[in-house]
């Protein structure tokens, strides 16, 4: 990961603990699955999975995968390129759950 990638997301899990989410980072290795979200975050109990990028990457065709498969499992996916976005993510989870 690119240090302005580890800064980003940093940022955005200071957004979403003040905003009362439980989130942590989720660090790759060979002991991981590939393509997991990089922050795991539970809001009014609802799971969501946050995948950081940087303005104009987007995520991996096995990062799709898993998003689809937290998506299948009616758990939230997201991919955030800021706070700003990170914190709309739990907005639509509000919205969409009616907490």
């Amino acid at each position: 990961m690119t240090q302005p990638e580890a800064r980003l997301q940093r940022k955005i899990q200071d957004v979403l603990r003040q905003a009362g989410a439980f989130v942590f980072k989720v660090h790759g290795s060979q002991h991981m699955m590939s393509g997991l979200p990089d922050l795991i975050v539970c809001y009014r109990g609802r799971f969501i999975g946050m995948e950081v990028k940087m303005p104009g990457n987007k995520p991996s065709k096995i990062q799709h995968l898993r998003a689809r498969a937290i998506k299948d499992a009616d758990g939230f996916c997201f991919v955030v390129h800021s706070t700003n976005e990170a914190l709309r993510a739990l907005r639509v989870v509000e919205i969409r759950t009616g907490s």
